[in-house]
């Protein structure tokens, strides 16, 4: 589609209507504060809550989406430390990492 011609000012023919200044809009709070995976991720579990609360409205719909977001995320941890574990196992390194 071709970008819109600018408005002429006249209500009649293709480029009909008022002419009009486009306003420059503030940013979003939500763009501000970051997203929950990331809170998750430095450890800012109670600020996630917070977050996923504002924006979701309900206390029960923010545990439930912080919820499957912290256990990836643990599952994420785990499996690096079982990598770690296991490359210190064959380079004849004793650690135990869990």
């Amino acid at each position: 589609m071709a970008p819109a011609a600018p408005k002429s000012g006249i209500f009649v023919a293709l480029n009909k209507g008022h002419i009009v200044t486009k306003r420059e809009l503030a940013p979003r709070p939500s763009d501000r504060k970051g997203s929950i995976t990331e809170l998750l991720k430095v450890g800012k579990n109670k600020r996630a809550l917070k977050v996923a609360k504002r924006k979701l409205g309900t206390h029960k719909r923010a545990k439930k989406k912080r919820c499957p977001t912290s256990s990836a995320r643990c599952d994420e941890i785990f499996l690096f430390a079982l990598a770690v574990c296991l490359i210190c196992f064959h380079m004849g390194f004793c650690i135990f990492v869990l």
